[in-house]
């Protein structure tokens, strides 16, 4: 009787654990109501890292887009950001950012704005509302970590979503 009766509260501790392990892991994956525009936020930027990843680094230098990069704006980019801009909370917009590696012929912060604005154009040819956009440079200040400053992958546009 004792043995059956150790048993049974050995199976209803086991049970009382495994249930209580289980209900944090259920609470973390139902998204707080509070993290709306946040959580949108980080999901959209998630969303729309294949559309730079698409598109070929710029020429050293240059903000000129080539026909490669147009048609990948208009075929790939385009309807990602398309996408992304009806899901993104009120007050925030898509940002361009131009990037340059490390170079000495011309100012960085100038091409890399000349980069992104070059984009921007682009998107907004393609038919992506202008209030829904934004672009700036940033020069070398974000270069890619890992990578050499001077590898020409640095010579790239990215999108984020922010703040109007």
């Amino acid at each position: 009787m004792k043995r059956a009766l150790l048993l049974l509260l050995s199976i209803a501790v086991i049970t009382a654990m495994s249930c209580a392990s289980q209900q944090p892991a259920q609470q973390a994956e139902t998204p707080s109501v509070s993290g709306g525009a946040g959580m949108m936020v980080s999901a959209s930027n998630e969303a729309l890292k294949p559309a730079a990843d698409a598109l070929d680094v710029f020429p050293p230098s240059s903000a000129n887009l080539s026909n490669r990069n147009k048609s990948l704006i208009g075929s790939k980019a385009v309807a990602v950001i398309k996408e992304v801009v009806n899901k993104i909370p009120e007050g925030y917009v898509i940002q361009v950012t131009g990037h340059s590696a490390l170079v000495k012929e011309a100012p960085t912060d100038d091409v890399s704005t000349g980069r992104a604005k070059a984009v921007y154009n682009e998107l907004i040819r393609a038919g992506i509302d202008r209030n829904k956009l934004t672009y700036k440079g940033v020069g070398t200040s974000e270069l890619i970590p890992g990578l050499d400053g001077l590898d020409p992958k640095q010579r790239r546009v990215s999108f984020k979503v922010v703040p109007k």
